[in-house]
């Protein structure tokens, strides 16, 4: 997942459950990073409080697909199972 900018609040799993993993505090990402990627083991959500996100799936060729993209109040990262989807 790329980012366009913005603020997230980033959520932790651990044997207790979901927790905000700096106490609530809202993280600025800067454009063109990743919150995670395809395929990588789920151990965290995201809440967007602000700008976008961009969701892909990298085909076999090596070309990005854009399936979505995610605005604030969205929530990433609890798709699928163990692994992260896109």
């Amino acid at each position: 997942m790329c980012i366009t900018g913005g603020a997230f609040i980033d959520f932790e799993h651990s044997a207790a459950g979901w927790a905000a993993s700096d106490a609530g505090a809202v993280r600025q990402v800067p454009a063109h990073q990743h919150l995670f990627f395809e395929g990588d083991e789920r151990g965290n959500l995201y809440v967007v409080e602000s700008g976008w996100a961009k969701l892909y799936r990298t085909l076999v060729d090596g070309q990005r697909q854009v399936v979505g993209f995610c605005g604030a109040g969205s929530i990433l990262g609890i798709e699928g199972s163990g692994d992260y989807a896109n």
